[in-house]
């Protein structure tokens, strides 16, 4: 379904259908960032985890996946409230704390992504899922350890 800015269908409503909950999620965001083509929002449990614990996703791994360290080093902002972001002023707030970054934790809540295309914020999303899995596995077993900041550099 297409919709504008204003949330609010384009070209009318198709039957049974109603624009999602959480529209201004991605409007917000596109108004913001005019570079950004694609938004998307999940809730992935193991990161709803790490947000209500206030647990730091750790830079664990490099060559494994570059792309999820990439994400890691860039220290994601979360933010601090698990309610529905259904007003234009909440979405506002969430494109806010997002800022110029390419993801955001969502506190008790989920993730939002935001890239050049869908697939692209895709990728983010199952990057910052995996570097999540990964996190709480080795929690798991153990302490787990970052990379090393020479690592970090050279990846």
């Amino acid at each position: 379904m297409e919709v504008g800015l204003d949330g609010k269908p384009v070209k009318g409503m198709p039957k049974g259908l109603r624009t999602p909950s959480e529209i201004f999620i991605h409007t917000e965001i596109f108004r913001a960032r005019p570079e950004v083509n694609a938004v998307l929002h999940l809730h992935p449990p193991t990161i709803v985890l790490f947000t209500v614990t206030g647990t730091p996703l750790l830079p664990i791994y490099g060559a494994y996946d570059p792309q999820g360290l990439g994400i890691a080093l860039e220290d994601p902002p979360v933010f601090d409230s698990s309610v529905l972001i259904n007003t234009p002023e909440l979405g506002q707030q969430l494109s806010a704390a997002i800022g110029t970054k390419r993801a955001c934790l969502m506190r008790g809540h989920g993730i939002t992504t935001a890239a050049g295309s869908v697939e692209e914020a895709g990728v983010i999303a199952l990057g910052l899922n995996e570097l999540a899995t990964l996190n709480y596995q080795a929690r798991a077993l153990g302490a787990p350890q970052p990379i090393s900041q020479s690592d970090r550099e050279a990846l």
